[in-house]
C-alpha cells in the first residue's frame, strides 16, 4: 500500500500525515520527509512510538493520538524543535517526566490516558504553556507545578479533583487558566 502524504508546501514538506495501516515503508516515508515540521500518526493502532521519528530534527508537532501507546521513548526529549506533543487517547500510565529535558516543549496533551499523578519533575518543564490531562485518573499534583511561570492552561476536568481543592494552584499561578470539575461545574 502506498503512503498518502499531506503536503502543506510546494517546495518542502511541512506536514506529514500517514493514513495507511501498512508500516513497511514508514522508514522510507520519514527519510523523504526529514525536514517535516508536523507528523500526524493518529489512529494507527501503534503500541510504540516508531524509532524513525528520532531522525526528524525539524519536527515541531507530533500527533500520536488515538493509538495504544503505553510507554514513551527517551528520544522524544531529544527532538530539538519539538513544541507540541499530542498523546490523547493512548494507554500512557506514567507522567513522562523525562520530557522536561525537551528544550522547546510548550504543549503536552495527555487527555484520556490513565496518568494518575503529576510528579515533582514537572518543575523541569520550564517552557510548558499548556498541560492537558482532561479525563485522566489524575489524583495527585506535586506543588512543584507552581514553578511553571509560563504555564497558561492546565486542564484537569473529569479527574479526581474538585475545583474547591485546587485553590493553592490558582493562588500560586494567578494567570493560569485552570480548567477543572468533578463531573460537573457545581462547586
Amino acid at each position: 500500500m502506498l503512503w498518502k502524504l499531506a503536503l502543506c508546501s510546494a517546495l518542502s514538506l511541512s506536514t506529514l500525515g500517514i493514513w495507511a495501516q501498512d508500516y513497511s515503508n514508514l522508514e522510507l516515508a520519514l527519510s523523504d520527509s526529514i525536514n517535516a515540521k508536523s507528523l500526524i500518526l493518529k489512529r494507527k493502532k501503534l503500541r510504540a512510538v516508531p524509532q524513525d521519528i528520532s531522525k526528524l530534527k525539524s519536527l515541531e508537532i507530533l500527533d500520536l493520538s488515538n493509538n495504544k501507546i503505553s510507554e514513551l521513548p527517551a528520544f522524544l526529549a531529544e527532538l530539538p524543535a519539538l513544541k507540541t506533543l499530542i498523546l490523547s487517547k493512548n494507554n500512557v500510565l506514567k507522567f513522562p517526566s523525562f520530557l522536561g529535558n525537551a528544550a522547546h516543549l510548550e504543549i503536552l496533551i495527555l487527555d484520556r490516558n490513565p496518568v494518575d499523578s503529576i510528579p515533582k519533575a514537572i518543575e523541569d518543564f520550564e517552557k510548558l504553556k499548556e498541560l492537558d490531562l482532561w479525563d485522566s485518573e489524575l489524583s495527585y499534583i506535586d506543588p512543584a507545578i507552581l514553578k511553571l511561570e509560563n504555564l497558561k492552561l492546565l486542564d484537569i476536568r473529569n479527574t479526581y479533583f474538585k475545583t474547591s481543592e485546587l485553590g493553592w494552584i490558582k493562588e500560586g499561578l494567578p494567570n493560569l487558566d485552570l480548567q477543572s470539575s468533578f463531573g460537573c461545574n457545581c462547586d
